[in-house]
């Protein structure tokens, strides 16, 4: 008894220490104060099949690109992270969900879209209290495929990828899809060996070095023509809008010198 209590006493100090700093590790606990919060200012509008609606997504994109989100839960603002690419289309998928162009409504109804409770969760209450696949790119990645459209939460649909050799089917791509990014010689590619064996991207490829997500956009416009150029993005830590999937793919290669594969999939409901 007195191991475990000493166990139990070491994991408290190391949560609590934990919960002083809001970074982009994928925290799934709950703050106490938060609850406090929660109980008094829970907002529900949406129930039952929501579907999402891709303009307003990439509306919103166009309206808060350029904008740096500090946590403050008490003026109704997503936190900025440092890495902040997914964290930023999860709240455009959100407001493609609700409809809705301003940052306050998708603040004040993100309660609408919990998907919380088991490996397969996408939500986000406050910063100590969101699921991995809120501002974890691979991890959203991850949740695209495995949350099945017979669950409960959100479903994306894959559209097209391309790879080092072969391109996208442009003409698949449509406005508001989400493009997860993929360059080789990252950290994951650099360390996979380290990660747990649930973590590992069936795309893997140990020689390539593909497989693991780096990036994500939003397609915010899309052109004549079945080039690259035609398919204009947003995105965040880089802020960008209305930027060509041609230039993305050329500054990542003049960055790490490897070609970046696009994953592109389509947001098409929330089950409540």
């Amino acid at each position: 008894m007195k191991k475990l209590s000493f166990l139990f006493l070491g994991f408290a100090v190391i949560a609590i220490s934990f919960f002083t700093s809001c970074r982009k590790s994928e925290d799934l606990y709950t703050n106490p104060k938060d609850v406090q919060i929660i109980n008094s200012n829970v907002k529900l509008r949406y129930t039952g099949t929501t579907v999402y609606h891709k303009d307003s997504a990439a509306k919103y994109a166009k309206k808060y690109f350029s904008e740096r989100i500090y946590l403050d839960a008490s003026s109704g603002k997503f936190p900025y992270f440092s890495e902040n690419c997914t964290n930023f289309i999860s709240q455009c998928i959100l407001a493609g969900l609700m409809s809705c162009t301003d940052l306050g409504d998708v603040w004040d109804y993100r309660w609408s879209f919990v998907d919380q409770g088991g490996y397969n969760e996408w939500y986000y209450k406050y910063c100590n209290n969101r699921s991995a696949s809120w501002a974890g790119v691979h991890e959203l990645y991850n949740y695209s495929n495995k949350n099945l459209p017979s669950y409960s939460g959100l479903h994306l649909k894959f559209v097209t990828r391309d790879t080092p050799d072969n391109t996208l089917d442009v003409s698949k791509v449509q406005v508001g899809d989400i493009i997860f990014v993929d360059t080789p010689n990252d950290l994951y590619e650099q360390n996979h060996n380290n990660y747990p064996s649930f973590f590992t991207p069936e795309f893997y490829d140990p020689e390539t070095m593909y497989g693991h997500m780096n990036h994500a956009l939003i397609v915010v416009k899309k052109k004549s023509g079945n080039g690259y150029s035609s398919i204009k993005v947003a995105g965040h830590t880089k802020h960008y809008y209305d930027r060509s999937l041609a230039t993305i793919n050329a500054n990542i290669y003049n960055e790490t010198g490897s070609q970046a594969v696009f994953h592109v999939y389509r947001p098409l409901n929330f089950v409540h």
